[in-house]
């Protein structure tokens, strides 16, 4: 399974739209959506903003779920002036 983490509901926006069969559950501050995109198992979770927030809910998820890839997908703040919209930091 893939957890995807979004710190907001416009980040997970795109997921959202691709995840299918989707069941929503609510764990204290953090709100999730577990389905499939593609075949693949997911539960994308939008935690609030920060690394604690994000941490704190990826801590909770990796102990309830058989996760085996954890992608922290958002925005950043635009770090760099160099980037565009659209583009993608790995």
């Amino acid at each position: 399974m893939t957890l995807i983490i979004c710190a907001l509901k416009l980040e997970a926006k795109p997921y959202l739209s691709a995840l299918r069969n989707i069941r929503v559950k609510k764990t204290n501050a953090t709100k999730t959506y577990h389905g499939e995109i593609e075949g693949t198992s997911v539960i994308v979770a939008k935690c609030g903003v920060g690394v604690l927030e994000a941490a704190k809910a990826a801590q909770a998820l990796l102990d309830k779920h058989s996760i085996s890839r954890v992608i922290m997908s958002g925005t950043a703040g635009g770090i760099d002036r160099k980037l565009k919209i659209g583009d993608t930091v790995i």
